[in-house]
């Protein structure tokens, strides 16, 4: 073993190490891990009935939980203070603080307890101390950047990747440096960048790793939010010796990542082998108890004449508590019950799951209005109003979010009147009456920037933007997209963000760019699957699935339909799995597969059917037409058709209706059938008469005369609606249909 690792680790190399939380967590550290913080703030900020649902929830990301301790209960992010008790560091502290003294090695680390620190205060005379110089703040690393050879530096520095509440040597508040939620993760990149380090901090960190080994310890990989990223950027390291921790009771395991390997690899294995077979770059892999293995194997090669440092026994030791500790904040003492169903509410939303956010917040608002709770109150209707899956009726959504608009009104909350403004916007969108949506988020725009509200400005311009993509103006769409990115980058916003990509993809897949759009699409659903968002991911899977199907790979289309498919099943998202049922429907049909076509659309009925989606059913029944009719089976065809309509008449969407008497209209035609075809067209353009939309209106006018020609063989009347259409073809400057339509009129002159 020892003649193995003499080949990976030499003592002559020049080494960088990274290292994790992991390394703080052995004794007399005990440093709690990110899933004790999130266990024990769970208990004390969410009423006792939500603590196990909540706790089970395996997308509850460290960082997200956070995010929401920030917003809404702890914003100085006080229980971190719990880390200045850790005063007592472990031998890897000692190791890597001999590191930085005697070897000129270098240490980065995104840990933001002080144990490193404390290692090299104990290691240090009174008058080295003071050249302890812990790298935190954009000045630091922008002044470092400027020295060329950081050999020849006297201080001792240690790199705190992710920030640090304080610096512990100069005492100095850093607070705005740390790196701990999902906005502090996404804020500051570059363009197009979501997850790496800051731009300012990669010249000199690049610089540390160029030439040297790169030792990783205490880092599982797990995540890929900057630091992977980051090392698959900056291809400049010798080579990497990843150290992976399992119990002091295991054998020592090593790969080298020589061979081929097989798919079922972690995120670290997979990174290695990336590494190896991109760059040849050498890599290893070491499956080792860290403690360990620092003091047996890598201690004696790399630190040699170094005698490893005593550590206190713990029998020695008295450890603090943070169960206990945390209860002495006045941040977490007895957090009233409104509080906690907000925030149990918020993080079940922040995860996407909507059923136990309603069912949380109805709570919350019953027990609001029972101890008269004003903003309680408001926020609770507002919450319960604007969720995807509300069981409120439209007007009862309305009326609630009326209510609490005059409930913030009067509280003087401009936040929270802009939240309704918002949510009142978006009922109007969804019932297609775009001027009063617009108007209502201009509103809220207005009122966030009056408060100079950056982020309060993100959701009135996503939705402007998608407003004015529904209308067919993909300018100005992108406009207010492009809005939102360049916001979403200053604040750090990914849920956000990658909702802006996302509606960004779908304007370049509008004008046919549909390899552009995949870009967006793609970066969107890496954001998703990295919050844990699982509703927005199957979004995103249906749409690169559609993408795949437009560019001609099916095979790709249907694996991302299945994707798609399986998580919506997984979380109940019946809007989502109805959709994706559809389109599988839809490819197999195109591939000429009937059977398979039928079975995913009637399986999407159903669901339909059993949901009240009655949008949903308009639009399967209509692809089951289409179907049928392509298939020659008109009688079908017309059968589905005119059910899709009785439905869309039902519910009066103008729309809806519209496509399907031009669809029954078509397949008359196709029959022979002519007064029906005819008819259909009446029917369509009476629906038109008061719309603006003449451009429709010139397109079935000269559909209407082909059938009407072919009905009556009136060939006057037929030319004089179709000189109509092409009137209005002229006055749009269309000179193609205009031409098309004058070989129409002489077809029909020369009869």
């Amino acid at each position: 073993m020892n003649s193995i690792f003499d080949k990976i680790i030499e003592p002559t190399e020049k080494f960088t190490f990274l290292v994790g939380a992991g390394i703080s967590m052995d004794t007399p550290s005990r440093v709690p891990s990110a899933k004790k913080f999130v266990e024990t703030l769970v208990r004390l900020c969410v009423p006792v009935k939500e603590i196990d649902s909540i706790l089970q929830k395996e997308s509850l990301r460290y960082e997200v939980f956070i995010e929401q301790i920030q917003q809404y209960i702890d914003k100085s992010l006080r229980f971190l203070d719990f880390l200045e008790t850790k005063m007592e560091p472990n031998i890897i502290h000692y190791f890597l603080a001999h590191n930085i003294i005697n070897n000129k090695n270098h240490v980065i680390t995104t840990n933001f307890d002080y144990l490193i620190e404390y290692a090299l205060v104990k290691l240090l005379s009174k008058e080295e101390k003071k050249k302890i110089n812990p790298i935190i703040l954009r000045k630091q690393y922008l002044d470092l950047n400027q020295i060329n050879d950081l050999t020849n530096i006297t201080q001792f520095l240690l790199f705190k990747l992710h920030g640090s509440k304080r610096n512990l040597i100069t005492e100095q508040n850093t607070f705005e440096s740390l790196v701990t939620t999902i906005s502090s993760l996404g804020k500051g990149r570059e363009e197009g960048e979501t997850f790496n380090i800051e731009p300012y901090k990669k010249p000199i960190i690049s610089k540390i790793i160029k030439d040297r080994a790169l030792v990783i310890l205490g880092y599982s990989g797990s995540d890929d939010f900057d630091i992977t990223p980051f090392l698959k950027e900056i291809i400049q390291y010798k080579k990497i010796i990843w150290i992976d921790h399992i119990p002091e009771s295991e054998d020592i395991e090593i790969n080298n990542f020589n061979s081929v390997q097989n798919s079922d690899l972690s995120k670290q294995e997979k990174f290695l082998y990336h590494i190896k077979n991109t760059h040849n770059i050498e890599t290893s892999l070491i499956k080792a108890n860290t403690k360990t293995f620092i003091s047996e194997f890598l201690w004696p090669r790399i630190l040699q004449s170094v005698e490893i440092t005593k550590i206190k026994s713990e029998d020695d030791m008295n450890y603090l508590d943070f169960d206990e500790w945390i209860k002495t904040l006045d941040e977490y003492k007895n957090i009233d019950i409104i509080t906690q169903y907000k925030f149990a509410g918020y993080l079940y939303y922040s995860l996407s799951d909507w059923r136990n956010a309603l069912r949380v917040w109805q709570k919350g608002l019953e027990m609001a209005k029972s101890m008269n709770d004003i903003k309680g109150e408001a926020e609770f209707l507002t919450n319960v109003a604007s969720l995807p899956s509300s069981e409120l009726t439209l007007d009862k959504r309305l009326e609630n979010l009326e209510i609490a608009k005059e409930l913030y009104n009067n509280l003087n909350d401009y936040e929270g009147q802009s939240s309704c403004l918002n949510n009142i916007g978006i009922i109007y969108s969804n019932n297609v009456d775009f001027k009063n949506a617009i108007n209502y988020y201009l509103e809220s725009l207005k009122l966030n920037e009056i408060h100079d509200d950056l982020e309060g400005s993100i959701v009135p311009l996503l939705n402007l933007g998608a407003t004015y993509g529904k209308m067919g103006n993909q300018d100005k769409a992108l406009d207010y997209y492009q809005r939102v990115i360049s916001i979403v980058n200053k604040t750090g916003d990914l849920q956000h963000k990658a909702q802006a990509l996302m509606n960004i993809g779908v304007v370049y897949k509008a004008s046919g760019e549909n390899e552009e759009a995949l870009k967006f699409f793609e970066d969107a659903l890496k954001i998703d699957i990295l919050l844990g968002t699982l509703p927005e991911q199957t979004v995103r899977l249906n749409y690169i699935g559609l993408l795949y199907q437009e560019l001609g790979d099916y095979d790709k289309a249907l694996d991302f339909f299945n994707r798609g498919l399986y998580l919506a099943t997984e979380i109940n998202d019946y809007e989502s799995k109805v959709s994706l049922l559809h389109m599988i429907g839809n490819l197999y049909a195109f591939l000429n597969n009937e059977e398979e076509a039928t079975n995913n659309w009637e399986n999407a009925l159903k669901i339909c059917e059993e949901q009240d989606m009655i949008h949903n059913k308009i639009n399967i029944l209509n692809s089951m037409g289409s179907s049928a009719y392509n298939l020659g089976n008109y009688d079908d065809a017309l059968e589905l058709f005119n059910r899709s309509l009785e439905v869309a008449q039902r519910i009066g969407d103008k729309n809806f209706i519209i496509e399907m008497y031009n669809s029954i209209a078509v397949v008359s035609h196709s029959i022979q059938d002519y007064e029906r075809a005819y008819n259909s067209y009446l029917m369509i353009l009476d629906l038109l008469k008061d719309e603006d939309n003449i451009e429709s209106k010139a397109k079935y006018l000269r559909s209407m005369a082909i059938s009407y020609y072919s009905y009556t063989q009136d060939g006057e009347m037929a030319i004089e609606i179709l000189k109509e259409a092409q009137e209005i073809y002229e006055r749009l400057g269309d000179a193609q249909t205009k031409e098309e339509i004058k070989k129409d009129i002489e077809q029909i002159q020369y009869q």
